[in-house]
């Protein structure tokens, strides 16, 4: 085995490269999708929304493509096993399947996500301390608020949220006619929540009037 890593070290085209080189091509290789859950349990790959009625349709690929880099050698796999979770957005979305899929994930894969969506409307209310961080939360409004929260608590290596605010625009007049101020409440929120003043939050417009 020794053998080989170094004759890959001097004539492989890619692992003769400098490190650097090699992660710019192994994040343009692996990341910049959006990673969704299904019911049975499968990570599969946007950029389309697989939960949108108008992809009902679509066959999405599976997130094992992504992975075949580290199947190369055992250096690709070293340096590359981590890159799926870091260079993409996981979609919390339907609650159920991404707790799930969370559950089956080694506790470096949680850590090495950056990068989730989270809902606009919970984390609005965390920020208007409708939803309080200590305390108890009223079930009867939001039964699944207190274990969607848990969940998220898991992925400690956060840089990043995605929060959509076009659905509550559209259904909630009130919110609609408020909506920098609820972006500023969702935002606070956020960093309130994560316990990180430095969360980079971007909101994003997924439904159209």
């Amino acid at each position: 085995m020794v053998a080989i890593a170094k004759r890959n070290s001097t004539q492989s085209p890619l692992l003769r490269l400098p490190g650097e080189i090699r992660n710019l091509i192994y994040a343009y290789s692996t990341g910049h999708y959006i990673i969704y859950h299904t019911s049975a349990g499968r990570l599969i790959v946007g950029p389309a929304d697989p939960w949108d009625w108008r992809h009902a349709f679509v066959e999405f690929p599976s997130v094992t493509g992504l992975l075949s880099l580290t199947l190369v050698c055992r250096q690709t796999y070293l340096e590359a096993r981590l890159d799926v979770f870091t260079n993409n957005t996981f979609d919390t979305k339907n609650f159920f399947y991404f707790r799930r899929c969370a559950d089956r994930l080694t506790k470096e894969q949680k850590n090495a996500i950056t990068t989730t969506t989270c809902d606009f409307d919970c984390m609005g209310k965390i920020g208007s301390n409708v939803f309080p961080l200590t305390g108890t939360i009223d079930y009867t409004e939001h039964f699944l608020i207190k274990p969607y929260l848990d969940v998220l608590l898991r992925f400690t290596g956060l840089k990043r949220v995605v929060m959509d605010s076009s659905k509550v625009r559209l259904e909630d007049d009130n919110w609609k006619r408020l909506t920098h101020p609820m972006e500023k409440c969702a935002i606070s929120g956020a960093r309130r929540f994560f316990q990180n003043k430095n969360l980079e939050i971007e909101f994003v417009q997924t439904y159209r009037h």
